[in-house]
Parts: structure tokens; C-alpha cells; sequence
């Protein structure tokens, strides 16, 4: 039987590099290059017994509790922080919170993964965003494609992976991303033959955590879990490629070809 590949944002490697960068003119406009299309309606018949509710709303996803967010006050109160840039205040908590963590793979969301100190890369990304918008900083979100990682082969699934990497403004960047100034980058897994991908918007980078929870189900044989948690990221970006890939496989894997 052959492969079917689906493709999860985390890397088994936990490096953090922090670094601010100057940013100039270098953006292009992709909107005449996108050719239209429509996709088939998606057989809601197959969907049974699986409740909408069960999905992650992105306010869950995203939460900090009470007790978290006095913690951050604490320490970006700090002699040694509080005069700092916010963006640098959220990269130097980051780093903080790096200090004893411990890799699982795991998709938690922010508050899961600083309660437990641990999770993958699209974890940190999030936690990463959480504090971002915690703190008034802007956060972007780039690709990352490195050497193709091969994370776990189930029920003929096979799971690959990649990253993103962040970027931090004091303030959001008028025009086009890499129009110009100041950005503190956070990259959890640097790699010297990385390559760079595309800019996604904070909705893409949603709908990738959406991407890692379906992922998640499919490889418990969940399918009607992980149609649902596709519908869910494809609402946040209708046109992206590994979601539309996800939720052929899932339709197969329900009995409709």
C-alpha cells in the first residue's frame, strides 16, 4: 500500500537563536500570480458522530491564565528588563522559559506548554505569539524548510515535519513584511542549510496549529476528529495546500474516493 504523506510543523531539535535584525525593501507582490480555483464541496456525510464543540477555539488555543500573566508582569519588571524594547522583553522571556524545557512533541497550547515547560516547535511558536500579543508586539511568522525529518510512520501515514521561525516589531510594519525596520527574531531550530520560505499571515499560522492537531488524529485513526479540525484550519486559510492535502487523505480514509 502505498505512502500517504502528511507534513506537521515541529522539529526534534530544541536550539533557540535570538537576534534583532534591520529590515529593508525587498517584498514582492504575488496577487496577480495566484491562479483561481475552486474545491469541491467537502462530504459533510461523513461525519457522524464527531461534534464541532470538540474543536479548540483559538482564544483556548492562545490563553494565558491569571497566574501566567502575573508572572510575565514579574518579569519584565525586572531592573535588568523593564528598560528593554517589549519586543526584546518577549524574547528574553522565551528565553527563560527555554531554559529547562523539555522536547515531546507535543502540540500544547501556550498555557499547556508553559505549565509543563515542554512541547514542539509550533508550541513555542504559540507560546511565542501568546506573550507577543500579551505584551503589544507584533508578531510575524516565517517558514522554515530544512533537510525533510521523517517524525513517525502509522497506519501507512507517513509524518514529516518543518518550522517557523518569528518575528518581533514594537510596532506593526507598514506596507509589505521586510518593508523596513526594526525586528527581533526568534528561531528555535537554526540550522546553517535551512532555506527560508514564505511570510505567512497570523491567520496561516493559526490554521498550521489547526494543521499539527488534525495530523495528531489522523494518526490515532480519529478521521472525523481531523475533518472537522481541517474545516476548521481551511476557514482560516481557505487556500493552503497542506490542509486541502490533509483532508483528501482524511475523506479516502472515511470511505469516499
Amino acid at each position: 500500500m502505498p505512502m500517504l504523506s502528511v507534513n506537521r510543523l515541529c522539529h526534534p531539535n530544541l536550539v533557540l537563536l535570538l537576534c534583532t535584525v534591520l529590515l529593508s525593501a525587498c517584498s514582492a507582490n504575488s496577487e496577480n500570480s495566484q491562479n483561481a480555483y475552486h474545491l469541491p464541496q467537502f462530504n459533510q456525510a461523513l461525519i457522524h458522530s464527531t461534534s464541532a464543540e470538540n474543536v479548540p477555539k483559538i482564544a483556548s488555543l492562545t490563553y494565558l491564565s491569571e497566574i501566567q500573566r502575573q508572572e510575565l508582569a514579574g518579569f519584565t519588571a525586572r531592573d535588568n528588563i523593564k528598560a528593554l524594547p517589549n519586543r526584546l522583553k518577549v524574547s528574553e522571556f522565551i528565553n527563560h522559559k527555554m531554559t529547562n524545557f523539555n522536547y515531546e512533541g507535543k502540540n500544547y497550547t501556550s498555557t499547556e506548554s508553559w505549565s509543563n515547560q515542554s512541547g514542539n516547535c509550533m508550541a513555542l511558536a504559540l507560546l511565542t505569539y501568546s506573550v507577543a500579543k500579551e505584551l503589544n508586539v507584533y508578531p510575524v511568522f516565517q517558514v522554515v524548510h530544512a533537510a525533510p525529518i521523517l517524525t513517525n510512520i502509522t497506519s501507512d501515514i507517513l509524518v514529516t515535519s518543518d518550522h517557523v521561525r518569528t518575528f518581533l516589531y514594537d510596532e506593526k510594519p507598514s506596507g509589505h513584511f521586510l518593508s523596513g525596520g526594526i525586528a527581533t527574531v526568534i528561531d528555535y531550530f537554526p540550522d546553517r542549510f535551512d532555506r527560508t520560505g514564505e511570510i505567512v499571515s497570523e491567520s496561516k499560522f493559526l490554521a498550521m496549529f489547526y494543521r499539527n492537531l488534525a495530523a495528531d488524529a489522523m494518526l490515532e485513526k480519529q478521521y472525523e476528529f481531523a475533518f472537522i479540525l481541517l474545516e476548521q484550519g481551511l476557514k482560516l486559510a481557505p487556500d493552503y495546500d497542506a490542509l486541502i492535502n490533509m483532508m483528501a487523505i482524511t475523506h479516502r480514509r472515511l470511505g469516499d474516493e
